[in-house]
């Protein structure tokens, strides 16, 4: 049987169960293109780089944040009681602090990825220790406290836990590797079914240091796909007809089926085969023929659920994000206010009619909402004059309208729409009401990108796709960038978009 193939990678971090408490679990998907009928090829969209996130806790995970963060909580403590006898409640603020930070960005950040050398770690590392070391700084700004704290215990704290960091986890990670090398109980696995999505598997169970679990060898009967195999270590070791001899001779103790969704017959004539053996059994769903927007396993009440399409915005990162909006909402508000002073007396002097421009645009689920910006064009002649994308030479900008829309200073009264929860800093740009319904007819999974709060500049825009959408290829670009946005999502690929937005405020595609 032949499985789907497509553009993206599938599994990370997968290990059998049964008595391996230490499994871990974090599925990513390979592709998302549509499947049965579906629009004209140009049209279409490629999804890219979509991701499953398991919503579990990762035992790994929490065992390296807590090693990490009793690292800087003693740093912190050590330096700060070398200058004085107690420990301060601020030092004790800060050290709360600091660990809730690092649990944020360290996972948004994928610090302890696995199969990652020393060099790459560093540089997670050091992004992550840096983004939580800045966001202090901030906070100590904002709040005027940074004036309590003595600097010289500062430094030598950030640059003593980084190090300290570095050197420890390098060290876990090498005992680990020792372990699992010198281990002579290791867990051998078998793959039924080998196409794309097992050869991804194979090489990330058989790479992964922390794990005990060993990918032996796959079934399959499709000769074509069995010559494309490409694991050595991990060789054809017959038909799936084989399976339950290769399991006896081979003494394996777990079975992942990585079959299409349209097999699932042949998966549970596999499964009733397999009951009575005493192996566990893993169903790894070749899911390309489906379009995901943040998909992620659940658990609710003891029973799996596999969540095809959710907005990344619950829980604590909903939180996380308003926390990230509003706070650099105000600051840009405060920093800004004299050019939007200054842009709203010009507007008033050298353009009759209103110094804003307010039109409804979908927000966050659908959501109509009033978005905000200065005005740079004429006013229409009809109040109700349909709808018309602005395009380069558009007759309907002024000349400060042109100015105003070529640095984005047009733009800045969305700010406000962060204020109020309307829009993010940072996601889809919110498009007419007119757009969408057009878009809608011509490329599927248009709306998907609604799933997150719109944006006053997103991943589209850093990536060239800003400014007018003449063709719908140009707005197909736009949304595969948009609901890339919304499947990799975290504060540090927010952060990443604000500081690329500025070099790219003055770009050629701006009128």
């Amino acid at each position: 049987m032949r499985c789907n193939t497509g553009h993206n990678t599938l599994l990370k971090h997968v290990a059998c169960g049964g008595n391996d408490e230490k499994a871990v679990l974090d599925l990513i998907m390979k592709n998302t293109s549509s499947a049965g009928s579906a629009p004209e090829e140009e049209q279409r969209l490629d999804s890219r780089s979509s991701r499953v996130h398991v919503e579990a806790q990762i035992e790994f995970f929490w065992i390296r944040i807590f090693v990490d963060g009793a690292i800087s909580g003693l740093f912190l403590y050590f330096f700060t009681i070398l200058r004085s006898p107690f420990f301060p409640i601020p030092y004790q603020i800060l050290m709360v602090l600091s660990l809730l930070l690092m649990t944020l960005f360290y996972r948004s950040i994928n610090v302890y990825e696995d199969n990652q050398d020393a060099v790459a770690f560093l540089m997670k590392l050091l992004r992550a220790w840096v983004s939580v070391a800045l966001t202090l700084v901030a906070l100590g700004f904002l709040t005027k406290t940074s004036s309590i704290f003595s600097r010289q215990i500062l430094v030598a704290w950030i640059l003593a836990s980084f190090s300290a960091q570095f050197a420890v986890n390098i060290l876990m990670v090498w005992l680990v590797t020792r372990f699992n090398a010198t281990s002579t109980v290791k867990e051998k696995a078998i793959l039924v079914g080998a196409g794309e999505l097992a050869e991804d598997l194979a090489d990330r169970v058989n790479g992964n240091k922390w794990l005990s679990t060993e990918i032996v060898g796959v079934l399959e009967d499709d000769e074509g796909i069995v010559s494309r195999w490409s694991m050595e270590k991990a060789p054809v070791l017959g038909r799936m007809v084989d399976l339950e001899r290769v399991i006896e001779e081979n003494n394996i103790k777990c079975v992942y089926i990585t079959l299409p969704l349209a097999a699932t017959a042949l998966v549970e004539s596999f499964y009733l085969k397999l009951l009575p053996l005493n192996v566990d059994i893993k169903w790894v769903p070749d899911l390309s023929g489906l379009m995901l927007i943040n998909p992620n396993i659940k658990e609710i009440g003891g029973m799996a659920v596999f969540s095809l399409s959710e907005t990344p915005l619950v829980g604590s990162r909903a939180v996380a994000k308003v926390v990230f909006d509003w706070s650099l909402a105000v600051m840009a508000l405060v920093a800004l206010s004299p050019v939007m002073l200054a842009t709203a007396v010009a507007i008033k002097i050298m353009m009759p009619g209103p110094v804003f421009f307010r039109q409804v645009r979908h927000g966050w689920n659908g959501k109509e909402f009033n978005v905000w910006k200065f005005r740079s064009m004429v006013m229409p002649e009809k109040e109700n004059e349909e709808f018309l994308q602005a395009t380069r030479g558009d007759k309907r900008v002024t000349r400060l309208g042109h100015f105003l829309r070529k640095t984005s200073i047009d733009e800045l009264p969305q700010l406000f729409n962060v204020i109020t929860g309307d829009m993010s800093l940072v996601g889809p740009r919110p498009h007419p009401v007119a757009l969408n319904d057009f878009y809608d007819r011509k490329i599927e999974a248009y709306l998907a990108r609604h799933r997150i709060k719109p944006g006053i500049t997103g991943l589209a825009q850093i990536s060239g796709f800003r400014g007018e959408t003449d063709t719908v290829e140009k707005m197909r670009k736009r949304v595969e960038y948009d609901l890339e946005y919304i499947n990799n999502w975290s504060l540090a690929l927010d952060m990443k978009i604000l500081v690329k937005t500025v070099f790219v405020l003055f770009s050629k595609e701006a009128y």
